[in-house]
């Protein structure tokens, strides 16, 4: 190692500077906590223990459904994080390509399938679009659904404090305007958060398409290592028995075929 002033100037380097986080995990980490952020600022809008009269439970209703879409979100981003991270250094990346390898060779497969960690590292379409839309989501677009919500709250709220006499006496009635207000808010965040279920799908499954290949490398490593040192012991005078006892059969008949 270091063999040449190349090597040495690269090692210096990486001394000064660390690894890189690959871009998707740096944008996923942003998404996880934006989506927290604004699933958070979205619930704490409903007020604990307040039915919403039905003029405008239709849209109070609506967001319980802005969050959990968000969780959704930042689970998804959380995901795809724990599935990449872990293997950005180049000896996580040499076992796992020795393991894919041995994978590929030994079920015999051509071509070779693409191993979904590389894809992931290098992706930008289903990882930018959750950032993207979360970062949709602007201040003015939450400003303008809290401020609606507050004019409902203030009543809605009043009308359920305790001491408030009556029940259908004092539901609360809302003006034209609030109700509008609320609507329009709710129908600008309807806008934003359309497409946000279907790229969370869509980043959930390229995380679980990272997590099968690099645990199918994984296993292929260890059963790759096994199967060599198996050979190699089989016919050890100290070891053989030994290892005939932990081998399945089809194993150890395999390695005695001629």
């Amino acid at each position: 190692m270091l063999d040449n002033d190349k090597q040495i100037n690269a090692f210096a380097a990486l001394s000064a500077s660390g690894m890189v986080t690959p871009a998707p995990v740096v944008i996923c980490e942003g998404a996880q906590a934006r989506a927290e952020q604004l699933a958070a600022s979205v619930r704490a809008l409903l007020l604990p223990d307040v039915t919403y009269p039905a003029d405008v439970s239709g849209y109070t209703g609506k967001l319980s459904g802005y969050a959990a879409s968000l969780d959704a979100a930042a689970g998804a981003a959380a995901g795809f994080v724990t599935a990449v991270k872990p293997f950005s250094s180049p000896s996580e990346l040499l076992q796992l390509k020795t393991g894919w390898e041995c994978h590929v060779k030994g079920n015999r497969l051509s071509p070779a399938p693409a191993f979904a960690l590389v894809a992931a590292m290098g992706d930008q379409a289903i990882t930018g679009a959750v950032g993207d839309l979360l970062q949709a989501v602007s201040l003015s677009a939450l400003s303008a659904l809290s401020g609606a919500m507050g004019a409902i709250n203030a009543k809605a709220g009043a009308a359920a404090a305790p001491g408030a006499t009556g029940s259908a006496a004092t539901a609360p009635a809302f003006t034209e305007e609030e109700t509008a207000a609320l609507s329009e808010a709710t129908s600008a965040l309807d806008a934003l958060l359309l497409p946000l279920p279907g790229s969370t799908s869509a980043l959930a499954r390229l995380a679980d398409q990272v997590s099968a290949s690099t645990s199918t490398a994984k296993k292929a490593m260890s059963d790759a290592v096994a199967i060599a040192l198996t050979s190699g012991l089989s016919g050890d005078p100290i070891m053989g028995q030994a290892v005939s006892a932990i081998m399945p059969a089809a194993v150890l008949a395999a390695l005695n075929e001629e």
